[in-house]
């Protein structure tokens, strides 16, 4: 004898063994994400190694061109000025005014671009390298003001890894606070020092000098170094100005140390 029939509404369902667990294993990965992340990091590290060996390329080409090329212009300007001016001494004339004023200016266009081109990309950097550059920066501040100067490194940031761009703004901003010091800070000491602290690399320079705030001379011999707050920040760094304890003035540049290498 036949059972009767099942209702439908009470039938099982069935069930796909096979696709659920496919569906399964590719969305519920847990490290599918993780690996999505890494691959990015990677493309992300790749573009700005590209971009910052373009722009150390770019900077080094565009000061060859100033140097040559309008370095040219302006040594040969004050060579035709200087050769009229002493024709007239010759004749035992007095030199035209506006010669004089025109080789004053020659010579003041002739310092803006060396100016310019050491900036773009500084020689002491290019032939000594980071620490020795700054090193003899010190020393040399010292002999030349008779000031107590001193300066120390952590070797563990091998600086000769830095990457050109980090190592470029890293030197103009401690060689700005080192003229900062010696032109407007009346000083009797300087203190240099680059050390690694929680994943950053930091530079840190401080006079006993008058301080930032304290006179106007000061603060506008600390406007080279606010224009360099927007350079230490399209490397991923900050640049802090303050004042020292005790008075004076304090610069500290703060890089994190995945920004100061290619590798």
């Amino acid at each position: 004898m036949k059972k009767p029939a099942m209702p439908k509404k009470f039938r099982p369902i069935a069930t796909s063994t096979a696709v659920a667990p496919a569906v399964l294993s590719e969305n519920a990965r847990p490290d599918a994400p993780a690996a999505t992340m890494g691959r990015r990091a990677t493309l992300r590290r790749r573009h700005d190694r590209a971009q910052r060996h373009f722009l150390a390329c770019e900077r080094r080409q565009l000061a060859q061109q100033i140097h040559d090329d309008l370095g040219g212009v302006l040594t040969a300007l004050m060579g035709t000025i200087s050769v009229a001016i002493e024709r007239d001494i010759e004749a035992r004339r007095a030199p035209n005014a506006l010669l004089l004023d025109a080789r004053t200016l020659a010579s003041a266009a002739f310092a803006s671009v060396r100016k310019i081109g050491i900036n773009l990309r500084p020689i002491m950097l290019e032939q000594m390298g980071l620490l020795a550059g700054i090193e003899w920066q010190v020393r040399s501040l010292g002999l030349r003001r008779d000031m107590h100067t001193s300066f120390y490194f952590d070797a563990r940031l091998e600086f000769a890894d830095l990457h050109d761009e980090c190592a470029r703004v890293v030197f103009r901003v401690v060689s700005e606070a080192i003229t900062n010091t010696e032109k407007h800070a009346q000083a009797s000491t300087l203190r240099v020092r680059m050390y690694r602290s929680d994943h950053l690399h930091v530079s840190f320079v401080e006079d006993n000098g008058v301080g930032l705030e304290s006179s106007q001379p000061r603060r506008v011999g600390a406007l080279g170094l606010l224009g360099m707050q927007e350079q230490a920040a399209a490397i991923g760094g900050a640049l802090e100005l303050g004042t020292a304890p005790g008075g004076g003035m304090k610069v500290c540049l703060k890089i994190p140390l995945e920004y100061c290498h290619d590798h």
